[in-house]
């Protein structure tokens, strides 16, 4: 019985679930000034599996703040969004299913991609600093061809942390691309109630290929720089495709 007891202990230590909360910065760099976007993530976790929120849609707009460089920016940006929302309440969601190797990214489009949860070489660096009072060491990562400096602490038992970042021996409390376009920032952890339904798929319109979205992404921002490019063919147009999910792409 006294087995039994411990057990059962150990089982639920290592099934604990918690609620971590981030905030996610983009920054733009364009012709107008630098331009910030905040946006609230939430990570559900229990070790096994996890489900990393954000970009919700909340009373008509994105859980976010957006700052800029100037109030007549920032006056000029508003008007021009105004009704431009896309997405749901539900949001941008990457469930991950550790035991299995598998993740689903469900995008604001209500997509949902289905993906092998590839192990992450973490290259742990002998650099340490304190993060919201954890003692944090940092590791170096690249993930779809993009470089990552990732700070981690061993204080919390988790090993897990935002978006499709997972593997290290404590949990991830902060990153940043190489190129500062990509960043979480750690702001808060609780230990919550037990929840299986909480790693359930979330609804969905279709499931498509990761191979077959990279493709109609490229395709789709292609057409619109070569539209541009022939309405103003001397001009020194350029654009980039800096997403989170996607390697750099340039067109020029």
């Amino acid at each position: 019985m006294k087995k039994l007891l411990i057990l059962l202990l150990l089982t639920c230590n290592c099934y604990s679930q918690y609620k971590i909360e981030y905030d996610y910065t983009s920054e733009t760099n364009d012709s107008f000034g630098n331009a910030k976007t905040i946006s609230k993530c939430y990570l559900y976790t229990d070790n096994s599996r996890s489900k990393f929120i954000k970009d919700r849609v909340i009373n008509g707009g994105y859980e976010q703040e957006l700052q800029y460089p100037n109030k007549d920016l920032e006056e000029k940006f508003k008007s021009e969004d105004k009704g431009m929302v896309y997405g749901d309440s539900i949001g941008y969601v990457v469930t991950k299913f550790m035991e299995s190797d598998s993740i689903y990214l469900r995008t604001s489009g209500a997509i949902l991609v289905k993906e092998k949860l590839e192990k992450i070489d973490f290259k742990i660096q002998d650099e340490f600093k304190t993060i919201s009072t954890y003692n944090c060491q940092k590791a170096i990562a690249s993930v779809y061809g993009r470089e990552f400096e990732i700070w981690f602490t061993s204080e919390i038992a988790i090993h897990d942390g935002p978006w499709k970042l997972s593997g290290l021996p404590g949990l991830i409390i902060e990153v940043h691309s190489t190129d500062r376009n990509h960043n979480f920032y750690f702001t808060s952890i609780k230990k919550m109630s037990s929840s299986t339904y909480l790693y359930s798929l979330p609804t969905f319109k279709k499931i498509e290929d990761r191979a077959e979205r990279i493709k109609a992404r490229i395709k789709s921002v292609e057409t619109q720089f070569k539209y541009k490019k022939s309405k103003n063919p001397d001009s020194d147009l350029k654009m980039t495709i800096n997403d989170l999910d996607l390697p750099i792409i340039e067109f020029k």
